[in-house]
């Protein structure tokens, strides 16, 4: 696969290529088996962060390198070219959802909807408004993703980030929220983890809750209708 620094089909020049074993980082991986859409070219290199520490891990190292590194969530509001994407695609993958008293800890991997429906069965609400939203916690986080009039923000208590080769924590003030912006979209600083405000209820109030928001969502989605009612329903059991 690789002659010297030079990586074989992507032509790139690394100055370190061991760190593409290290990280499990594949060369000219198809996009479209990683898609929901299943379309989509190649990665010149793909990899799969599933830690904060290997996210900071493999962007240093693509640093190091003078390789352009982009973070993605699960490709579900992105559709990618057929001439794929240059330089190293990382998949943001980190997981994880622990809630204690009024806060709950979100890994950025997570798809929101799914989380939403998950803190419910543990009988903590207030993001009811987000059931059944697919982009992913990180991704509703950096562009301060709203519903209605609702924005994600506004629950956003603390953010754990990678910041320019540090791993730290920064407050909902420092993010500067605004209606479908951050500061992350300009500086490129990378979520990782997302704590939440949210409110301990019984669960079948939750569910009733949930449940109007998808009634009230369909009245301005008429043609996404039955889609959008068998996932957000699904969601909602």
């Amino acid at each position: 696969m690789r002659r010297g620094n030079r990586v074989a089909v992507t032509g790139e020049v690394l100055k370190d290529t061991r760190f593409l074993r290290k990280y499990n980082i594949k060369v000219n991986e198809p996009l479209r088996e990683h898609s929901p859409y299943g379309i989509g070219g190649n990665a010149d290199f793909y990899a799969v962060a599933e830690t904060a520490e290997d996210l900071s891990g493999i962007l240093d190292s693509a640093t190091k390198n003078d390789l352009r590194a982009r973070v993605v969530g699960g490709l579900n509001s992105s559709i990618v070219s057929d001439h794929g994407i240059r330089g190293l695609t990382v998949r943001m993958a980190i997981s994880g959802i622990e809630a204690v008293k009024n806060r709950a800890t979100l890994g950025a991997g997570e798809p929101l909807g799914e989380a939403v429906a998950r803190l419910a069965e543990s009988g903590y609400g207030g993001l009811e408004s987000f059931v059944g939203v697919a982009d992913t916690v990180g991704g509703a986080t950096a562009m301060n993703l709203g519903v209605g009039s609702e924005f994600f923000g506004k629950h956003v208590e603390s953010v754990r980030l990678y910041s320019r080769g540090r791993l730290l924590e920064v407050s909902a003030e420092d993010l500067e929220f605004e209606p479908y912006r951050s500061r992350l979209l300009r500086t490129g600083e990378v979520v990782t983890h997302v704590v939440c405000r949210v409110v301990k209820r019984a669960e079948e109030d939750i569910r009733a809750r949930m449940l109007k928001v998808q009634a009230e969502r369909l009245k301005f989605r008429p043609g996404r209708g039955r889609s959008e009612e068998r996932r957000v329903g699904k969601e909602c059991r």
